[in-house]
């Protein structure tokens, strides 16, 4: 690991007397004015192949305050069970390597609890494929920003143990980037807003392949519950699975809610009703039409009914058919001679 305390926009770092990396901070940075601190970090990292298993982990779980730009190279290892809990500072990552979640032990390879504050531009946030009851990232009332890059491989058996929760009022705002191919078996492949004041902005990036797989599970996409709330305003929910559940892309229940003004919920599937968005009685679901453009829901699939949107609060309402970008779904009919949907 090599660290400074000044940053320069591209470091040269030596071994033995040579020349044998140039690490760029990348357009996130110019002097003075770092696009995610507003001045200049208070320190700079960089992690490489040449670093253990580790010690990425030990680094940032001792950052407590200030604002830290840490690039990430090449493979970086978790193996330790106990979990990395960010509870003061801001962490910006970047760089195109991967910090990955090793072996058992039921820990997050981030916990972002309040006060901390993490950002991701580039790196990958990856699980081992070992099933544990944690989710591979959880925002425990802190903050996380995705610009780029991806957070997969997770394998979760409870509920909300997917790619990323959302709990205990943490605000979890999507860009970019990829969260896929995260797997639950219960509730929530991808991610899950759980809890009062608990927020999901979704503005763009891309969540995709993730699945639910037990007989009840559901939201392999996204998940909200316990008074969450999601809103949408761009980027594309797609191809996301639950198995023998419902809302292959988006399950709103227990009071939560859904508000979708513009991205794609697209190509999902899912065994019984709500191949795009399934709501039982208990959730909310509010597509507005904004400037001719609220997003779409369409080419989704299900066994059952609703194919694109189940909606099972107050009078029961579907649509088989696809709901395009300039459908305000609060006036619009369901289909053959259902009511309108009152949402």
């Amino acid at each position: 690991m090599l660290y400074a305390e000044s940053v320069p926009q591209s470091v040269n770092v030596t071994a033995g007397g040579s020349n044998v990396a140039l690490i760029e901070l990348g357009p996130a940075w110019s002097a003075g004015n770092d696009v995610d601190f507003g001045g200049d970090p208070d320190k700079y990292a960089y992690f490489s192949d040449s670093d253990g298993p580790n010690d990425l982990y030990n680094y940032l779980s001792g950052l407590t305050t200030g604002n830290h730009v840490v690039v990430v190279e090449g493979d970086q290892h978790q193996t330790t069970t106990t979990e990395l809990v960010l509870a003061g500072g801001k962490i910006s990552l970047r760089g195109s390597g991967t910090f990955k979640r090793v072996g058992t032990g039921a820990r997050s390879l981030f916990n972002i609890s309040s006060g901390g504050e993490l950002i991701v531009r580039g790196p990958t946030l990856q699980g081992d494929g070992t099933t544990i009851n944690k989710a591979l990232v959880t925002v425990d009332g802190g903050i996380l920003t995705l610009y780029e890059g991806r957070i997969t491989g997770a394998a979760g058996w409870g509920n909300a143990t997917g790619g990323v929760v959302v709990e205990n009022g943490g605000i979890f705002t999507m860009e970019g980037g990829t969260i896929s191919n995260n797997t639950n078996q219960s509730l929530g492949g991808g991610v899950a807003v759980t809890d009062v004041g608990s927020k999901f902005f979704m503005k763009g990036g891309t969540i995709n392949g993730n699945k639910a797989t037990d007989s009840g599970s559901g939201g392999a996409g996204v998940y909200v519950n316990f008074n969450g709330e999601f809103t949408m305003e761009g980027g594309t929910i797609s191809g996301n699975t639950a198995t023998l559940g419902r809302g292959g892309g988006v399950l709103v229940t227990g009071s939560g809610t859904f508000t979708m003004s513009g991205g794609t919920i697209n190509g999902n599937n899912q065994a019984t009703d709500g191949g795009g968005v399934y709501v039982p009685s208990s959730g909310t679901f509010t597509k507005y039409n904004i400037s001719g453009n609220s997003g779409s829901i369409e080419n989704n699939t299900a066994s059952g009914e609703g194919q694109q949107v189940y909606k099972a609060a107050g009078t029961l309402h579907q649509r088989n058919t696809g709901v395009g970008p300039g459908l305000n779904m609060s006036t619009a009919t369901t289909d053959d001679t259902n009511p309108p949907w009152e949402l």
